[in-house]
């Protein structure tokens, strides 16, 4: 069975469209599908990169191809009013949830890619934060202690360097066969190379 690893972080709109297409991938050709949060912020401030929407031009373009790619997708999708959003609670979140409750983890990573990006909800605010991991049952006011201890903050820190170390410099980011592919759009060319000859 082939490893595909999904690097990621919930602010990234084409990592949600990515995300929303890999469980139907890992069906069809039984993939081992590995998501592995990062900091995206941290990835541009290390490859001195900066988000696509700072650029107008560019920006302008991905709020229409976001759109258009999601229609042809049929995934429910919506620019939220607040976005771009701060990441970082929700990635240490992600973090310490895959390495202590890993059977939270994805209700998690599917809640929160929802509630931006579906729902158009403010996840920069800890209250909307809040609200979706009650939903999830889990506790909000442990959640808030666990993402503050050095050890767990050092967990994304850590993913991030490894990201970063194989070449990433953005998201979403993809490694199988040892080869990377930058961008939700490259999951056709993966699907070539799953597709038995």
């Amino acid at each position: 069975m082939k490893k595909l690893e999904f690097y990621f972080d919930l602010s990234s709109p084409y990592a949600y469209l990515a995300h929303k297409q890999l469980p139907a991938l890992q069906q069809k050709y039984k993939v081992d599908v590995v998501w592995r949060p990062m900091l995206l912020g941290g990835v541009f401030k290390a490859t001195n990169n900066k988000p696509p929407i700072s650029v107008p031009a560019k920006g302008r373009y991905l709020h229409h191809d976001l759109q258009r790619s999601a229609k042809q997708l049929n995934i429910k999708f919506q620019i939220s009013p607040h976005f771009p959003i701060n990441s970082l609670p929700l990635m240490r979140g992600a973090m310490v949830l895959q390495a202590t409750q890993p059977e939270k983890f994805m209700p998690y990573i599917n809640a929160m890619f929802d509630a931006i990006f579906a729902d158009g909800k403010p996840m920069g605010e800890q209250a909307a934060i809040a609200e979706v991991l009650a939903e999830l049952g889990i506790d909000a006011q442990q959640f808030a202690a666990d993402i503050a201890t050095p050890e767990n903050k050092q967990l994304l820190i850590e993913a991030t360097d490894k990201a970063l170390e194989l070449g990433i410099f953005g998201a979403p980011s993809f490694i199988i066969d040892g080869e990377m592919y930058w961008g939700a759009d490259r999951l056709a060319s993966i699907e070539k190379l799953l597709t038995p000859a």
